[in-house]
């Protein structure tokens, strides 16, 4: 229905660059806040590299947990190199939550349970792949000393 309406009012402005027409750009800011801000899909996180605690926390949330869950996740998983504290842990869910990359799936009132949502599975292995780019391209110190 949003998108109907969009599409219309494109129809309506003749969105045409070829023919010269130009397009009122003020509407279509306002329909990109309004469509952001009612219902509309995230637009927060940007894409770009993840800190260590956000890249942790949501890898541990593949499989939903809790707070305290987490952190003894995050130990196992990165091998006892990280042990994040409550202060840390309950930043970065908030930052994840308000960026729409992970969601409350339970609240009990005494224990919330979180999960990876699939934007934040998808920001996930978008920073997986960028990792394993980084390691690929530091192949070169595996090679040996070039410069002489």
């Amino acid at each position: 229905m949003k998108w109907e309406r969009f599409l219309f009012w494109i129809d309506l402005t003749h969105w045409n660059i070829d023919n010269g027409f130009h397009v009122n750009y003020y509407y279509v800011i306002r329909y990109i806040v309004w469509h952001n801000s009612v219902g509309g899909v995230s637009m927060e996180y940007t894409g770009g590299p993840m800190t260590e605690a956000m890249y942790y926390v949501l890898l541990t949330l593949m499989n939903p947990s809790h707070g305290y869950g987490l952190m003894n996740e995050i130990k196992e998983v990165s091998n006892g190199r990280i042990e994040m504290g409550p202060g840390t842990l309950y930043g970065v869910l908030t930052r994840l939550q308000k960026e729409g990359l992970i969601a409350l799936k339970k609240d009990d009132g005494r224990r919330k349970i979180y999960t990876i949502t699939a934007e934040g599975e998808y920001a996930l292995r978008h920073e997986y792949g960028r990792l394993k780019a980084l390691l690929k391209d530091g192949d070169i110190l595996e090679e040996g000393d070039t410069n002489g």
